[in-house]
C-alpha cells in the first residue's frame, strides 16, 4: 500500500480527493454548483435518448434531442478553472521497466522526455554496465522507433496516469510497460527478440511518482480535465476519477520510484 498524501505540498492536489483541491478551485465550483447541475441534467437527458436510438426504441433523437442552454455559461466558468489548474501541480505515476542504475539516474535528475538522444544515452548506458554488447547497443538504437518519421509525435513527450488509478501490474492498461523494458520507443523496436528477453531480466516493473506541473501540459488536455472536474464535482463518486495526461518539459521531478507487483495499491491516508 502506498501512502501518497505524504507527498502532498501547498501547491499539489489529487484530483481524487477535493479535500486537497486549493480554495479558488473550489470557491469556483461552489459558486457554480447550480449552474453544473442544471447543465448535467440536460446532457443526461440527452444522453439517454442517444441510448434509447441505438437500441431502436422508436424515438425521432433529432427532435427531442435539447440543446444545452448553459454550455456557454459552463463554458466560461471551465475557462476560469483551467487558468486556475495551470497554476498547479499533481502527483502522476508513470509506468515502466528500470535497472538499478537507471533508478539511481531518474531520482537524482528526474525524468526526460523521450527523444531519440534520450533513448541512445539509455543504450549507451546498458553497455557502460556490462548488461549489453556493442553490437546490442548498436542495435538498440538502430531500432528506435523515434528514428521513424511517422513516429515523431512521441517526441518531447512523458505520459502519468493521476487520480484514482490502479498502478499494480495486473492486467490493465500498464500491463505492457511493467511486462517488457524500454518503453514503446525502445521495445516497440525490438519486440519479439531474445534482446528484450535480456532486458527484461535486468530490470523491475517501476512506478515513478512525480510532480507533474499542469503549465507543462498541453493546452487540450487541461480543458478536458477541467471539464470532467467541473462535471463530477458534486458527485459521490469523485474519488474515482482517473486521468492520462503527458508532460512537455524536458525534466519532470521525481518524488520516490516504487517497486510494483500485482498487490500494489494507492491510499490517500487522513
Amino acid at each position: 500500500m502506498v501512502d501518497i498524501s505524504k507527498y502532498l505540498n501547498n501547491e499539489t492536489f489529487l484530483i481524487n480527493d477535493k479535500s486537497t483541491w486549493h480554495q479558488n478551485l473550489l470557491d469556483l465550483i461552489e459558486s457554480n454548483k447550480s449552474l453544473i447541475r442544471n447543465y448535467n441534467y440536460i446532457e443526461t437527458y440527452n444522453s439517454n435518448l442517444r441510448e434509447k436510438a441505438k437500441k431502436c426504441t422508436p424515438v425521432n433523437y433529432l427532435d427531442l434531442h435539447r440543446t444545452n442552454p448553459y454550455y456557454d455559461d459552463l463554458g466560461y466558468v471551465k475557462e476560469c478553472v483551467k487558468s486556475e489548474l495551470q497554476k498547479l501541480t499533481i502527483i502522476g505515476y508513470h509506468a515502466t521497466r528500470l535497472t538499478n542504475e537507471e533508478i539511481v539516474k531518474i531520482k537524482n535528475g528526474g525524468l526526460i522526455t523521450s527523444s531519440k538522444e534520450n533513448c541512445y544515452e539509455r543504450a549507451d548506458n546498458l553497455l557502460l554496465h556490462g548488461y549489453i554488447s556493442k553490437n546490442e547497443c548498436d542495435y538498440i538504437k538502430s531500432h528506435c522507433i523515434l528514428n521513424v518519421p511517422l513516429e515523431a509525435n512521441r517526441i518531447g513527450q512523458i505520459w502519468f496516469l493521476a487520480g484514482s488509478c490502479d498502478i499494480s501490474t495486473k492486467d490493465t492498461g500498464l500491463n505492457n510497460l511493467y511486462k517488457d523494458y524500454g518503453g514503446e520507443t525502445i521495445r516497440n523496436g525490438i519486440e519479439n527478440t531474445p534482446l528484450l528477453e535480456k532486458l527484461n531480466a535486468i530490470s523491475k516493473p517501476c512506478s515513478v511518482i512525480s510532480y507533474v506541473q499542469l503549465n507543462t501540459v498541453p493546452y487540450y488536455l487541461i480543458d478536458t480535465l477541467a471539464e470532467k472536474l467541473l462535471l463530477k464535482s458534486n458527485k459521490r463518486d469523485i474519488s474515482k476519477i482517473s486521468f492520462e495526461l503527458y508532460s512537455q518539459s524536458k525534466t519532470i521531478p521525481v518524488i520516490d520510484i516504487i517497486y510494483v507487483n500485482e498487490h500494489t495499491k494507492l491510499k490517500i491516508k487522513k
